[in-house]
């Protein structure tokens, strides 16, 4: 075997790896990037397509799931650029939720208001401005902290911590439109 094979049998074998352990974080962050299942997904090929493409400029050291959303985001941020996507925006309708299966702790009717209630928030984050969009999703679905996010953005701290500010003023105002309470 070549050494360019065994680079090769290694990039796919880490790639294989990112997408076991991170496949619902990137196509979570295309979904909400993106406001449709169907560009979601594109993306989220795509993402580990470039992340195959790109495991040799992987850092020893660095980490992978910020490396990996990093490349999630760009892929996103290059197809709302793209010509194709501003023409056939508004065609595509995004999917209300995963398939999730209930939980047997909860009356059908807590499950219904407490769908009710997410479908309102995540429609609030959607509506917000790519920049503060990304910035609370990241702080909320992914649990990262102001420093890895002004990493993979590639901005200060203090501008992380700007945008969150702003971010969670302008979901007060969208909740409360929205007839649900603001909750931190």
């Amino acid at each position: 075997m070549s050494t360019k094979d065994l680079r090769n049998a290694d990039a796919l074998a880490f790639t294989e790896s990112l997408i076991d352990n991170y496949s619902d974080d990137v196509l979570r962050l295309c979904r909400v990037y993106l406001n449709s299942i169907s560009l979601a997904e594109d993306a989220f090929q795509e993402t580990f397509l470039r992340a195959l493409d790109k495991a040799h400029t992987k850092k020893n050291g660095g980490n992978e799931k910020y490396w990996l959303l990093s490349i999630a985001r760009n892929v996103c941020k290059d197809m709302l650029k793209s010509a194709w996507v501003r023409r056939t925006e508004g065609l595509f309708e995004d999917e209300n939720g995963e398939s999730n299966y209930p939980d047997t702790s909860e009356s059908a009717f807590q499950r219904v208001e407490r769908e009710e209630k997410e479908s309102r928030v995540l429609s609030a984050v959607k509506s917000l401005d790519i920049k503060y969009r990304e910035v609370i999703l990241m702080q909320y679905y992914y649990d990262m902290d102001n420093e890895s996010i002004s990493r993979v953005l590639n901005i200060t701290q203090s501008a992380v911590r700007s945008r969150s500010m702003r971010a969670k003023k302008q979901l007060e105002v969208l909740l409360k439109e929205y007839g649900t309470g603001y909750e931190e």
